[in-house]
């Protein structure tokens, strides 16, 4: 979830007056879009648009300006999973009960059931795109197109142009102004221009397989562990994305990460673990390091949540390594342990992988597999010794280079009775009529179903990444987290874990038995259970 969201949910939940930058659709009659959301782009008849092309482009609303992205590959936008994929298009636009004319001169339709089209004076002449996208040709690989000009905000002039999103951040989501550091981070690990790891090409005619793969350092895509199910540790990953605030520390972090309140541990009697993939807007340094030094994993998303399309080398490199910098200058955090990446709104780019790869980070955690929603199996931990197919890259761009040794994370998806999320809080589970014990219950059955029907039968490593703000917005959601977690930690094969503990496991897998007398040492603790 976007910063400037969380901070909009927390400044009205603290009872302090806030005016949203929403965006504005100018249909008859207009339609606001809140900021974060995303909706199906409007038909454009006068580009001789049909029903047949609705669900294809949908807009964004991000900093009170709409961007525009391109479904490929025929595919359509499901507004439950925030993808492209292959299928009808699942659009609504906010509010539902608002009122669309899907074509000039008819009666506005219910926007359930009709197809929303943006009106065009009968008198244009020559043909016209929409006023949120530019004049250029759709892109013909998986990168979403670069919009030149958007909607304005409600207040803002009609000739208002987008300008380039800067490191200023909006004011803080708490009582206690936590600025960013102002100090310029100096690079602690080698540059892009000092490092070694290179991309390698890879060749169409290799196919990764037990024999040109082999651990501790390539893994392939889809690949299952050599280890039999019963024997295999049940490993689940704990993150969430975005600024670490004193406020949710106090509320959520707190209690099921630093203090002994519900004594949440593993089989080995060692403390459960989380990771934060932090953007450092609005970061209280002072709670990273208590979480840090209770053994919590820390990764970037970059420090202002974006990597601009059409961004230099440098520049992302900027954004991606300044989060490690910032660590090690204000809460002594070993840059060497910051080693993980999740991409801003899972946002893809092969110059992403290659900024990675060059600046020594171990994992990237960005790419989704739905594979699930065509009845096949969640993927394991995998390496990009050998590219992704690009149908099973839902999300891509993946790579199309070779980086060996480097990892990926998967975003397996979960599911509710009706849609596949990339994330937990993607998938829309209560609703705002609910009661909070109904918000607790519908998210413990969402939970358990997940871990037991997809997860669990074959012990595939459990992914439950999230941003704290669901919390806010579903009261009773984090309860029923907690007693999630509390079930599964009564478990004798759980065990709550780090990406790159994770990846410590992938390299040299033990069984549950040698996990527990301390054969891979990240998952120790100091001491060794008896």
């Amino acid at each position: 979830m976007p910063t400037s969201a969380v901070v909009a949910i927390v400044l009205v939940c603290a009872g302090l007056h806030l005016v949203r930058s929403d965006c504005l659709l100018p249909l008859n009659p207009p339609v606001v879009i809140k900021e974060g959301d995303r909706v199906c782009e409007p038909i454009r008849p006068w580009l001789n648009e049909t029903d047949q092309d609705y669900g294809s482009r949908f807009l964004h609303c991000l900093n009170s300006r709409f961007i525009a992205y391109q479904c490929l590959n025929n595919m359509k936008f499901d507004i439950n999973i925030i993808q492209c994929y292959e299928g009808p298009p699942k659009c609504f636009l906010q509010p539902q009960t608002s009122t669309i004319r899907p074509t000039l001169g008819t009666q506005p339709a219910s926007a359930t059931t009709a197809t929303p089209v943006l009106q065009q004076s009968t008198q244009q002449v020559q043909p016209q795109p929409a006023p949120w996208t530019s004049t250029a040709q759709p892109t013909t690989t998986a990168q979403p197109t670069k919009p030149t000009t958007m909607w304005p905000t409600l207040n803002a002039p009609a000739s208002t142009t987008r300008q380039p999103l800067t490191s200023t951040p909006q004011p803080p989501p708490t009582s206690t102004p936590q600025p960013p550091p102002t100090s310029t981070p100096q690079p602690l690990l080698p540059s892009v221009a000092q490092s070694q790891k290179q991309p390698i090409s890879a060749s169409s005619s290799t196919e990764c397989n037990k024999q040109t793969c082999q651990l501790p350092n390539c893994f392939c895509f889809g690949a299952t562990p050599d280890m039999e199910r019963e024997k295999t540790p049940m490993m689940v990953m704990l993150s969430f994305d975005d600024a670490v605030t004193n406020a949710f520390n106090n509320d959520y972090y707190k209690k099921l990460l630093i203090d002994t309140t519900y004594n949440l541990s593993n089989p080995n009697s060692c403390p459960i673990k989380a990771t934060f993939f932090l953007s450092t807007d609005y970061t209280d340094f002072g709670v990273v390091k208590q979480l840090y030094d209770k053994g919590n994993e820390f990764a970037s998303h970059t420090m202002h949540h974006i990597l601009a399309d059409g961004g230099s080398f440098q520049t992302y490199e900027e954004e991606i390594v300044g989060v490690r910098n910032l660590l090690q200058q204000n809460s002594q955090v070993d840059p060497l342990k910051v080693v993980g990446f999740r991409a801003p709104y899972l946002k893809l780019s092969n110059l992403m992988f290659e900024v990675l790869n060059a600046t020594k980070f171990k994992y990237d955690a960005s790419v989704s597999n739905m594979e699930n929603y065509k009845g096949r199996s969640h993927v394991w931990p995998y390496t990009y010794d050998f590219p992704i197919p690009p149908e099973k890259c839902p999300n891509g761009p993946c790579p199309t280079k070779s980086y060996k040794g480097f990892w990926g994370i998967p975003l397996n998806s979960w599911s509710d009775d009706k849609s596949y999320c990339s994330m937990i809080d993607a998938c829309v589970i209560a609703d705002p009529a609910d009661d909070e014990p109904t918000v607790k219950e519908k998210y413990l059955k969402y939970f358990r179903k997940n871990f037991y029907n997809d997860f669990y039968p074959k012990k595939i490593p459990m992914e439950i990444f999230t941003h704290s703000a669901l919390f806010l917005r579903n009261p009773g959601s984090f309860q029923a987290l907690l007693q999630f977690i509390e079930e599964l930690t009564k478990l004798k094969d759980v065990w709550f874990l780090t990406p790159s503990q994770v990846i410590d496991w992938m390299q040299g897998p033990v069984s549950q038995k040698d996990a527990i007398d301390g054969a891979i040492l990240s998952w120790n603790c100091g001491t060794v259970k008896q």
